[in-house]
């Protein structure tokens, strides 16, 4: 029972990982790069 629920734990991060890398290409497209770094602060 362990098990999968850490494999299920380990879905739900790479799918919130990948909806975090689209929304972020979105506001690349949506914002210049400038901007978004400086907004990021890097």
């Amino acid at each position: 029972a362990k098990v999968s629920s850490e494999r299920k734990n380990k879905a739900a991060t790479r799918n919130i990982q990948q909806l975090a890398k689209q929304v972020i290409n979105k506001l690349k497209e949506i914002i210049p790069p400038t901007t978004f770094h400086l907004g990021m602060g890097m």
